[in-house]
């Protein structure tokens, strides 16, 4: 049976190891990428809305990805429950538009939308269409008669909660996540974490962790020619895919429809805009219709939206290091293994003076003076080692 003070120290024994093993999780998710937690010994991936968070779901946000509003204290949306609000890309919250915006406003409470119901505001474009163009990087929404651009720059169109539906050719969809993970090998509709494929895209083959087709610049291979051509490319009329006109994203026949992000349309091949705009007007590449992540709109601080970078940003944690892991997990062991000294020697100490008082109640001692005991050993006589081989130094990093 144990002693009450021997209840106490293991008691108290527990707890640190319990903060040992957080200290050791915190030291080797501090060397986890931007998006990404620690669990299990590896980097995991939050979820699309989250720029920090402690599990993959969607309720477990720390701080919201650029372009997402705070809903909660560990939830974040992607958009506003108003159509009379809009999204604050510098606050990440839900402001009213003002009075004077009654189709509602577009990332500032005076860049007011035009667009009446049944119609979609192209910021691409600055003008109302019928609809949003199919790969442009948009969510549809019939709510605010806009087309909402995607957050990801490789997701070719979005769903209502901000989750990537589909992403650019060969990049990794992570339907739980809803992130276009990382770039895959050619031919890839889906890849582990080191570029092995696990599925091909439609019409190509799959041997040996590759995939394979026989045309050119394709994304869906068919049997004689390509059934849909990689981004950036139209086929020719030999069905062959070529590249027209740079930094296009999707064409209309052989003209350029929609450029990549950071371009706008102009006289049929895309120039870029400024620094700072997602889209901008196709004849002034200065205005900004919409924001790059990590941008505001502003219409005070120029005769004109002006995308300017935010004020407030989640500092981003540094990429991953093995070399910075081994360090964090050594100083963790030290620190752990001086506690755990400290409190093996003052529970022996404790020990050794309660079995001194009871010799001395043994002989009657009671007033006599204790004898002092030395227990604790001098400090330069322990030596203290770190742990090796820890199950949790190398795990997975994406670069």
């Amino acid at each position: 049976m144990f002693s009450t003070s021997h209840q106490k120290g293991l008691t108290f024994l527990i707890l640190m190891l319990g903060l040992c093993n957080s200290f050791f999780s915190v030291q080797a998710g501090a060397f986890c990428n931007v998006h990404q937690y620690y669990w299990g010994g590896n980097c995991e991936e939050c979820d699309a809305t989250c720029d920090e968070c402690t599990s993959y779901r969607p309720g477990y946000c720390t701080n919201c990805t650029d372009g997402y509003r705070n809903s909660s204290s560990t939830s974040c949306s992607f958009t506003c429950p108003s159509t009379s609000q809009f999204l604050n890309f510098r606050t990440q919250s839900c402001e009213s538009c003002a009075s004077s915006c009654t189709k509602g406003c577009i990332e500032a409470r005076d860049n007011c939308n035009f667009c009446y119901s049944g119609e979609y505001y192209r910021p691409d474009l600055g003008t109302c269409n019928s609809t949003c163009p199919q790969y442009g990087g948009f969510y549809a929404s019939s709510t605010e008669n806009r087309c909402i651009p995607c957050r990801d720059p490789n997701c070719l169109r979005c769903k209502s909660n901000g989750d990537c539906e589909e992403c650019k050719s060969f990049y990794n969809l992570n339907t739980t996540t809803g992130r276009c993970s990382w770039k895959c090998p050619r031919g890839c509709k889906t890849c582990s974490q080191w570029g092995t494929c696990t599925l091909c895209e439609s019409g190509w083959s799959l041997s040996g962790g590759s995939c394979y087709c026989s045309q050119a610049n394709c994304r869906q291979c068919g049997t004689s020619t390509c059934n849909r051509c990689e981004e950036g490319y139209v086929k020719d009329t030999d069905g062959i895919c070529r590249a027209k006109i740079s930094n296009c994203r999707q064409y209309s026949s052989t003209t350029c429809e929609v450029c990549e992000p950071g371009y706008y349309l102009n006289y049929g091949y895309c120039s870029q805009c400024a620094t700072g705009c997602r889209h901008c007007l196709p004849t002034r590449y200065y205005e900004c219709t919409a924001c790059e992540n990590g941008y505001y709109l502003s219409t005070t601080y120029n005769s004109y939206p002006t995308c300017l970078v935010k004020t407030f940003q989640p500092t981003p944690q540094p990429k991953s290091s093995n070399a910075g892991l081994i360090i964090g997990l050594t100083v963790g062991g030290v620190f752990c293994l001086i506690i755990l000294g400290v409190i093996i020697a003052q529970v022996n100490k404790k020990k050794k003076l309660n079995e001194a008082s009871v010799a001395a109640d043994a002989t009657g001692a009671l007033g006599a003076n204790y004898i002092q005991h030395n227990d604790v050993p001098n400090n330069s006589d322990v030596v203290y080692y770190p742990p090796e081989n820890h199950p949790q130094r190398n795990f997975y990093q994406v670069n």
